[in-house]
């Protein structure tokens, strides 16, 4: 079963390595089971009137974050 994680590169830079989605309690890599769960999540965070996504290429293209599936 593949999961996935979100995560982006500092200042829009692929050089600059990557920064994970954390977990705010644990402070762990949060992983998704799914695509469309790792989405929802990301919606779940946004103010009303920030643009909801649907895509990973939304997800990338609005917000700078990509998706990376973990075995």
């Amino acid at each position: 079963m593949a999961n996935y994680i979100i995560y982006k590169h500092p200042e829009g830079i692929s050089l600059n390595g990557e920064e994970y989605l954390l977990d705010e309690k644990t402070k762990e890599i949060m992983i998704f089971e799914t695509v469309n769960n790792a989405i929802d999540h990301i919606n779940s965070c946004l103010d009303e009137e920030d643009e909801k996504i649907s895509t990973e290429d939304e997800l990338e293209e609005f917000y700078g974050l990509y998706l990376r599936m973990e075995n």
